[in-house]
C-alpha cells in the first residue's frame, strides 16, 4: 500500500518511458474501473488497486511456460500475491496459487492440466 507507481497509473500524466511499465497497472485499473470508482476514499481506492494489481501479476506468472514447466517437473513453486503496507510495516498475503492450479485452455502449455 502507498505505492507511487499505482498512484501514477491512476492518473493521466505522461511519464515517458515509464508508461510501458505502468501499462500493466493501468490494464488492471481499466478492468476494475467502475468498482474502484465506487470507493469514495482516494487512499482506499489506491490500496484496492494495489491489491488487485498484485493478484493480477501473480496470475500472469502462472500463465508463463516457465512456471507451468516447473509445476509439472518439480511440483512447485507456489505463487503468492503479497502487499507490504507502508503505514503499518506488515506484509499481507492476498492470494496464492498451488502447483496443481488449473488454467484456462488458452494459457495452459500442457493441455493435460485442463
Amino acid at each position: 500500500h502507498g505505492c507511487g507507481a499505482v498512484r501514477s497509473a491512476m492518473g493521466a500524466e505522461d511519464f515517458g518511458m515509464l508508461n510501458e511499465w505502468l501499462r500493466n497497472i493501468k490494464d488492471v485499473y481499466a478492468a476494475n474501473f467502475e468498482r474502484l470508482l465506487g470507493i469514495a476514499d482516494g487512499k482506499e481506492r489506491e490500496d484496492a488497486l494495489v491489491e488487485l494489481s498484485a493478484t493480477a501479476q501473480m496470475q500472469n506468472l502462472a500463465k508463463t511456460s516457465i512456471v507451468q514447466n516447473a509445476w509439472r517437473e518439480r511440483g512447485g513453486p507456489w505463487l503468492h500475491a503479497w502487499v507490504y503496507d507502508l503505514s503499518d510495516g506488515i506484509l499481507h498475503e492476498l492470494a496464492s496459487l498451488p502447483p496443481d492450479t488449473t488454467l484456462a485452455p488458452p494459457y495452459a502449455f500442457d493441455r493435460s492440466r485442463l
